[in-house]
């Protein structure tokens, strides 16, 4: 019932509970005291000892309503300073959340700035992530409810999309050719819109790779590297940044981009008979060793 919630914001004597017991027991307690006066015969005024103690004797009952009264009100106003006292500390509580937030987001941004993006040149441009508060509320999007934590479910959506490019590197395959123009356009398009949703620009600081086909074969000498250097520069920048959590433990698929050597991608042109497993290369460059394993 709502009458019964104690408001911490309402002062005491304007809580719903406080005033309906009152006028309950005050009204009870006068229709008693007014039919006792009427049903009880040979009632006179008194004003002497034994008067004042014969009216006690008689309204006995409508006093000990009032009596109650007391105690009762007594609890309301504890229980109501306990709900006070719980709502100061919730709002203090919440206070130090949003505090600690906003000191999380400029520690994130140092550390982007200062950790993870290059500074650029006049002569070279360099991928960099362009909105690191934005980031940031990916990363953490319960921060400031104090969990200061890499979020889950964000870190299963990053695999799926780095699983969405890496499989879309198939085209390298041998049995892909008749595909290939259409599906490196793919490609491209999966590694930009990656970068995009995470606020990654300057991937492209070298334009696209340049694609031709020419009755029926694919010409234009760009290499498998010049394909796969953006989605590597997108992904360092990431994983990178995930780092800002000490605490982060990365899943294989972000382990797997974050410690493959993307300069080793060979620069071979891209034609009729290339055959190159990005996957199976990335699986294997980056395969954790056990201790008693030998090579």
């Amino acid at each position: 019932m709502k009458w019964l919630d104690f408001d911490p914001h309402v002062t005491f004597l304007k809580l719903k509970a406080v005033a309906y017991v009152i006028i309950t027991i005050l009204v009870i307690a006068a229709v008693i005291t007014i039919t006792i006066i009427i049903l009880t015969p040979n009632l006179s005024f008194n004003l002497s000892s034994a008067g004042w103690n014969n009216a006690i004797e008689i309204f006995k009952f409508p006093l000990g309503l009032l009596a109650i009264s007391i105690p009762l009100i007594a609890l309301f106003a504890a229980n109501h300073r306990s709900v006070q006292s719980k709502a100061q500390m919730q709002l203090t509580q919440s206070n130090n959340f949003i505090t600690t937030y906003y000191k999380h987001v400029e520690e994130f941004q140092k550390y982007v700035e200062g950790h993870v993006n290059k500074p650029a040149t006049p002569l070279e441009e360099h991928a960099r992530i362009a909105y690191a508060r934005k980031l940031h509320k990916k990363f953490f999007p319960k921060a400031k409810m104090g969990q200061l934590q890499i979020d889950q479910e964000f870190v299963k959506g990053l695999c799926s999309d780095i699983d969405k490019v890496v499989s879309a590197a198939a085209v390298f395959r041998s049995e892909n050719y008749s595909q290939r123009p259409t599906q490196l356009s793919i490609l491209n398009d999966k590694i930009d819109k990656f970068a995009l949703k995470y606020y990654i620009t300057g991937h492209r600081s070298k334009g696209l790779p340049p694609m031709h086909q020419s009755q029926g074969e694919y010409t234009g000498g760009a290499t498998v590297r010049q394909f796969m250097m953006p989605f590597g520069e997108v992904c360092t920048l990431l994983t990178e940044s995930l780092l800002f959590d000490e605490s982060f433990e990365m899943p294989e698929t972000v382990r797997q981009v974050h410690e493959f050597n993307w300069q080793g991608i060979p620069p071979t042109a891209i034609d009729k008979s290339i055959n190159y497993s990005f996957s199976k290369h990335l699986v294997d460059d980056t395969m954790v060793m056990l201790d008693d394993e030998e090579f």
